[in-house]
């Protein structure tokens, strides 16, 4: 009565044991899981930001090229209401003047924006990584709890047959 009792508590406790450890494992890989989906969605979103960054520059060039298109016609109207002829010295002084300001404008916004993306792209990437490692993550736990289980089934294995073979010895022993 008593092998099939002891064997039979190892048994269990080995089976619980396993038990435990696949669940604490499933709750870890579907907590890196769901990180990693965390991860591709904020990337995602990032791409769309990036997009939405070129389309904002895009808007504020527009911009400066229409202010610029403005003074170049008011200092021409005011040249000519002074009676000054658009080709005078000071006329296309000023002009100039505007045109570089506006050239230099434009570098700044197209460095602000080059800079923007290129940020963008990085948090983008950072972002892919992490999904993946998490992803690896998920996988290596899954990997290493297969592993502990077949050390617990076998660890179970191996206390069932020592509790049979003491129970074998200690009932041969009063049998004599």
């Amino acid at each position: 009565m008593c092998l099939p009792a002891a064997a039979l508590l190892t048994v269990a406790s080995g089976a619980m044991q396993y038990m435990g450890q696949r669940q604490e494992a499933k709750a870890q890989a579907a907590q890196y899981n769901a990180q990693a989906a965390a991860d591709e969605q904020n990337a995602k979103i990032q791409a769309r930001q990036n997009e939405q960054v070129a389309d904002r520059y895009a808007s504020e060039q527009q911009k400066l090229a229409d202010r610029h298109q403005l003074f170049r016609g008011a200092a021409a109207a005011e040249a000519g209401g002074s009676g000054l002829s658009g080709m005078s010295g000071s006329v296309l002084d000023v002009m100039g003047a505007g045109k570089e300001a506006y050239n230099q404008d434009s570098l700044t916004l197209l460095g602000n924006q080059r800079n923007d993306i290129y940020g963008g792209q990085l948090q983008e990437h950072t972002f892919l990584q992490s999904a993946s490692a998490n992803r690896a993550a998920a996988y290596n736990v899954r990997k290493q709890a297969q592993v502990a289980g077949i050390g617990t089934i076998l660890g179970t294995a191996a206390s069932a047959w020592g509790v049979s073979k003491d129970w074998a010895g200690a009932s041969k022993g009063k049998q004599r």
